[in-house]
């Protein structure tokens, strides 16, 4: 019963004793690795509940108490909350706290009313942040085509020619072969102007230029110079404010109509990449932007105005990046800067509205993390994964780790971007409220109100809608939510304090304290 209870209904060891095999074969694992749904998916049978009851009797204790003083993000309390336990969850980071509260709180208690509201403001937002911010993204010029990506390298300029050295590793883009080809442009000699590279798509990896990046040390790419520009001389241009960027690649989806093997014709996206061309290059526009907001932001603390400590012991302070807004360029900094402006206005006209309730205080709380899901995919820290051909966020490692070149994603692209983000937030409150909420079925309530929607637009003759109403299986029928007092959640208390410092909770209240060390100092 009590591995019923956890979720574990097969064989655990025998099921990855099957997958080790079959890497020690360099097979893929075919299926589902596990014969079982995954663990932690399952809910209390009302049968299991009972005998959680009458066990939790038998030692004297009528009804289960739970704390973790350092619960960082909540899985502990959590499961605790799931199993019906009274739940005291701390944890001395804010953004921790925030966590825990839209893991287990705001699911727990609003369930898909914050789902709804969530929905609601997070349209309004996409709709605004798109005047503000499109003038800053050139269309993309091939027809029937969207920009996805763009590849930037951080640059220096060579101490002996004065050429502009863009910095990478190497030019490598996709897997197949496909990379970057330097043409570097010389002018009249060596300290004269003109000396950029431009960039030119090539198909095979031996027709790809050599990496200008190694060690720490670059190599100048004009053959007229080609000299060696030592490590010491890079960390110094870097440190005086002497490191830039140039865009080397842009990576596109073209709709392209394909014929399947049935003979029938569908639309398809196919990945593309290109050159950069002069329109790409809004530097200007977007200087000129940040120089107006810029003093207004740090005053209202709108961007990061701290300084970028050297306790994490990583190469990012030594190139240059003095304050944490030296992580974003220019483009994501104003990016990232209008969507917390946007977040402040749209936040303080719901304050005011008579309306304004808890459920729409906690959905600003998961727009808030929607935008910060965005900011991990848009930093100078991100990069592009070759062999995936996908963006690598910020932490695909552990650590802060300078990139000598990055990935910007398109932020403005249907079904990217922000529209990305506040869909994946989206689909973990519909998860979590599946998973603290027997009672209510929150991805076929949000199933119904798709459909519901796309019914209405259908009404109304949009085209579009009525394309999507004829893909849509099911009904269009409206969800109903059962009677909400066939289920009564367990009280959770959240707070954000030192965990030696717990005086809310009464003395010898507790009957179950679980504590994970705090483990901050692993990034």
């Amino acid at each position: 019963m009590f591995l019923q209870a956890l979720g574990i209904h097969g064989d655990p060891v025998a099921s990855r004793q099957r997958i080790n095999m079959a890497r020690q074969k360099g097979e893929r694992f075919a299926g589902q690795a596990y014969d079982y749904p995954r663990a932690f998916s399952y809910s209390l049978s009302d049968k299991e509940k009972e005998w959680l009851a009458y066990e939790s009797k038998r030692i004297g204790i009528e009804k289960p108490s739970l704390l973790d003083p350092t619960s960082g993000g909540g899985s502990i309390p959590f499961e605790g909350a799931r199993m019906g336990f009274s739940c005291y969850a701390n944890d001395l980071n804010p953004v921790a706290v925030q966590i825990l509260k839209s893991t287990i709180e705001f699911p727990l208690y609003f369930h898909v009313d914050v789902l709804d509201e969530f929905q609601r403001i997070s349209q309004i937002f996409l709709e605004r942040r798109e005047t503000l911010l499109q003038p800053f993204f050139p269309e993309e010029p091939i027809e029937d085509a969207i920009p996805t990506n763009w590849l930037w390298a951080r640059t220096i300029t060579c101490p002996y020619c004065d050429g502009l050295i863009p910095l990478s590793p190497n030019w490598r883009i996709s897997s197949d072969g496909t990379g970057v080809k330097l043409h570097p442009q010389t002018g009249k000699g060596p300290n004269t102007s003109g000396r950029i590279c431009t960039f030119e798509i090539v198909k095979k990896t031996k027709e790809q230029s050599e990496g200008t990046v190694a060690r720490g040390s670059a190599t100048c790419p004009f053959p007229d110079c080609g000299r060696i520009v030592d490590g010491d001389q890079v960390k110094e241009q870097a440190q005086a404010n002497g490191m830039g960027d140039q865009l080397y690649g842009v990576i596109y989806k073209k709709l392209t109509i394909v014929t399947t093997k049935s003979g029938k014709k569908r639309e398809k996206w196919i990945r593309g990449y290109r050159a950069p061309r002069p329109e790409d290059d809004v530097k200007d526009s977007i200087n000129s932007v940040l120089d107006e907001k810029l003093p207004e932001w740090e005053a209202l603390d709108i961007i990061p105005t701290e300084e970028y400590p050297l306790m994490f012991c990583d190469r990012s302070k030594i190139y240059g990046v003095n304050y944490w807004r030296d992580l974003f360029s220019p483009r994501q900094l104003l990016c990232h800067g209008i969507s917390v402006e946007l977040f402040r206005e749209l936040f303080e006209e719901e304050r005011f509205n008579p309306i304004f309730s808890e459920s729409t205080q906690a959905a600003f709380g998961y727009l808030a993390l929607s935008l910060d899901k965005l900011r991990d995919y848009n930093s100078r820290m991100t990069r592009w994964h070759v062999n995936r051909e996908v963006m690598a966020g910020t932490f695909d490692r552990h650590d802060f780790s300078f990139k000598w070149s990055y990935a910007e994603m398109a932020p403005l692209i249907t079904g990217l971007g922000y529209d990305w983000a506040i869909e994946q937030t989206a689909k973990c409150i519909t998860e979590l409220v599946d998973l603290v909420r027997p009672d209510i079925n929150a991805k076929e309530y949000r199933k119904k109100k798709k459909a519901s929607h796309l019914q209405k637009s259908a009404d109304k003759e949009s085209p579009k809608a009525l394309e999507k109403l004829s893909r849509k299986k099911g009904s269009t029928e409206q969800y109903s939510l059962p009677d909400p007092s066939t289920f009564t959640p367990p009280p959770i208390t959240i707070t954000c304090k030192s965990g030696d410092n717990l005086d809310h909770i009464e003395e010898a209240s507790v009957d179950v304290i679980v504590m994970d060390p705090p483990y901050y100092d692993n990034v």
